[in-house]
């Protein structure tokens, strides 16, 4: 009993280790994000603020911050690859 008890606890302290360096991966490409960009995934991801609304606050159509989310998006994930398969070599 005891062996599994440890073995759980290595399991869900290394899930831990692994999702803090993911996170890591990401803050560190958030600080690569133009101010324009950050300002899109502040308020989609961080505010929870729909597409629409990043749209009316900010005076732009509904299409391009559609367009910019998928451009985010894009950019984060190619960004965090990149640095993971760094970070692996």
């Amino acid at each position: 009993m005891e062996d599994e008890t440890f073995e759980q606890l290595t399991r869900t302290f290394d899930d831990q280790v692994r999702i803090d360096k993911k996170w890591s991966l990401v803050q560190s490409c958030l600080s690569k994000l133009t101010a324009h960009a950050y300002r899109v995934y502040h308020g989609f991801y961080i505010e929870n603020l729909s597409a629409d609304d990043i749209a009316k606050r900010s005076g732009r159509s509904i299409y391009g911050v559609r367009k910019s989310l998928m451009l985010l998006r894009k950019t984060l994930f190619e960004c965090v690859e990149k640095k993971r398969v760094e970070a692996d070599s």
